[in-house]
């Protein structure tokens, strides 16, 4: 790393650290302030922008950076809304920096919100910690027996595929180390993932997959734009978000903005409105539905059907992820 570079990392971070101080500084006068938001949004603009400027020879490093940073803003947007709300005791701004690196699922949020989705620590995160080496010696094993025999090499769909199987695999396996780690550790943190290898439909299966980010989504977009009063406009603005999300921390670190994160999170919108009205459509038209719903055979093709869903589209979202993580050409 050169100079130049190890000099615009430690300007993002002092950024980051400066304009994180500022927003919840201006949260702690929420209640006695009148300009709400009048320097809030401007601190979270600067935390987004700065990362920009970082050259382009270090994808993984940038892709880094500006996930520290966009979850530093989703934090800070987090607590602007709910701040308010809070009790007395869970009003003091420096609690906010407590824990902040456990992931980022810090543990003033156990103090105000319950998720039907996060299953109890249990066994202390030993069960984390384990499952988390067993999905990175599965996606380590893979990668390895895939680069030895260059199956990638045939066809670029067998590229993706593989390329899919792995970054779930690592991905998962980090995770979830992660989270046995900081709860074997005494860190109240939820599990990103919720048995969604068993959803039965697209909507089911976006809900248990990183239930921290789903949660802020639902509290910060969905309820915000749409809610239960207009349903499909608070999924279309969530999906749309979580695109734009993923376009900033993937596609400008990988410096190709084509929009395919967007892309592939739109289809998941489609998928998601279908499946609730095609639900709709057969508990209203077939008399035997409420039976037939529950049956082996019918949850075995609701789980093919999901399961289609997003996988079809994942070369979207691969095409630029590579980029920044190219496995099979290290």
């Amino acid at each position: 790393m050169n100079p130049q570079t190890l000099l615009l990392v430690l300007a993002v971070l002092f950024t980051n650290i400066l304009s994180r101080f500022y927003g919840f500084w201006v949260i702690a006068r929420l209640n006695t302030s009148w300009n709400k938001g009048l320097f809030f949004w401007p601190a979270i603009l600067i935390q987004l922008l700065v990362p920009i400027s970082l050259p382009k020879e270090h994808p993984w490093l940038k892709w880094l950076l500006l996930c520290n940073t966009c979850l530093h803003a989703f934090k800070l947007i987090d607590y602007y809304y709910r701040y308010e709300s809070l009790p007395g005791k869970d009003r003091n701004f420096k609690r906010f920096f407590h824990s902040f690196e456990c992931l980022y699922t810090v543990d003033i949020r156990k103090s105000f919100v319950t998720s039907t989705l996060t299953p109890p620590a249990g066994n202390g995160g030993r069960g984390d910690f384990y499952l988390g080496l067993l999905y990175l010696a599965l996606g380590t094993t893979f990668l390895l027996l895939n680069r030895h025999s260059g199956w990638w090499r045939l066809s670029p769909q067998l590229d993706y595929l593989t390329l899919g199987a792995e970054y779930y695999f690592l991905c998962v396996g980090l995770v979830d180390l992660g989270v046995g780690i900081h709860r074997m550790m005494g860190y109240e943190v939820e599990g990103f993932f919720h048995e969604h290898a068993r959803a039965c439909s697209p909507g089911e299966f976006w809900a248990r997959w990183n239930v921290p980010v789903h949660e802020w989504l639902r509290d910060n977009v969905y309820k915000r734009f749409g809610g239960r009063r207009h349903p499909y406009r608070g999924l279309f603005a969530a999906f749309l978000f979580s695109g734009l999300f993923h376009e900033y921390i993937i596609s400008l670190a990988s410096n190709t903005l084509n929009g395919f994160m967007v892309a592939y999170f739109m289809t998941q919108f489609v998928c998601v409105v279908f499946s609730i009205s095609l639900h709709r459509f057969l508990n209203q038209y077939l008399p035997d539905y409420s039976r037939i719903r529950l049956t082996r055979p019918f949850l075995g093709v609701k789980w093919f059907l999901t399961l289609s869903c997003v996988l079809l589209p994942v070369s979207l979202f691969i095409h630029n992820f590579k980029k920044v993580f190219p496995l099979h050409t290290f």
